[in-house]
């Protein structure tokens, strides 16, 4: 990662932006909302992504530390997935989730156990925290348009 960072810095122009932007592993809710109520029914199983957020933190930091780049602004924020069923929402995640988190089966099973109990209209709810950074580049060995 170091080696694309390298390269973001050659040619991006002096004083441009770097946006770090990615999934934070943080064992992201699995809840069933309704117009009124949100119950917690777990968490997905999202260590599969924790080295790539060590990957990445260590990169970043290595750029800071060679003064390729300097920090502005870094923040977490939710992003929210909504689902009508709690089939489609583990076919989304084993589809495009499968390199960085799982739904655990006491998960699932608990989730249809509640769904199984309400008669109002209700979704299964992920929220998956993101990490964005903002990083000012210093100086530049390639194009300066």
């Amino acid at each position: 990662m170091v080696h694309a960072l390298a390269e973001c810095w050659r040619v991006l122009r002096a004083g441009g932006r770097l946006l770090d932007l990615r999934p934070h592993v943080s064992g992201w809710p699995v809840e069933i909302v309704s117009q009124d109520t949100r119950v917690l029914v777990g968490q997905l199983d999202d260590k599969a992504g924790k080295s790539d957020d060590i990957s990445a933190d260590t990169a970043i930091s290595e750029a800071v530390r060679r003064h390729w780049f300097e920090k502005e602004n870094e923040k977490f924020f939710e992003y929210a997935y909504y689902w009508d069923t709690v089939d489609k929402m583990n076919a989304f995640i084993e589809a495009e989730w499968c390199n960085l988190a799982a739904v655990p089966d006491n998960v699932l099973s608990e989730a249809r156990r509640l769904l199984k109990l309400t008669s109002e209209p209700v979704q299964i709810h992920v929220r998956k925290t993101m990490l964005i950074g903002s990083y000012r580049n210093l100086k530049s060995r390639g194009r300066t348009w």
